[in-house]
């Protein structure tokens, strides 16, 4: 699986500021537990930077879709997300988990965007 996390960003937070500082391999740890614990096989965690969420950590299983995976994790890594926009967007906004049984199907969550081709070239997953 691979890694990489923005260092140093400051977030609004509800009464002032907060800076992120998890480290990364905590990170890279805890997308890898959570993966190891299910049928899953890809997992990103997205964090709130300046307004926007972004992804902040990657992991996959290794030997699984890796060049599906890599594409997949570059364009996520590209978008900035508003509240309430995409599934994590739309959990962002609610402040609860939103699930997803299959992202490549009519009506999923990622239904028109440039995200549900890389998620079908990467042989599709659901998403929590």
């Amino acid at each position: 699986g691979r890694s990489r996390r923005r260092e140093g960003r400051e977030e609004e937070g509800g009464e002032g500021r907060m800076e992120a500082s998890t480290d990364p391999a905590i990170l890279i740890d805890f997308l890898q537990a959570m993966v190891s614990q299910t049928t899953w096989v890809y997992a990103e965690l997205w964090a709130p930077s300046n307004g926007r969420l972004m992804t902040d950590a990657v992991w996959w299983r290794p030997g699984k879709s890796g060049e599906g995976f890599a594409a997949l994790e570059m364009l996520s890594r590209s978008m900035a997300l508003k509240r309430g926009a995409g599934l994590a967007g739309k959990a962002w906004e609610k402040g609860e988990l939103e699930w997803s049984e299959d992202l490549t199907v009519k009506g999923s969550a990622l239904e028109g965007s440039p995200r549900q081709a890389a998620v079908e070239a990467a042989g599709g997953m659901a998403s929590l």
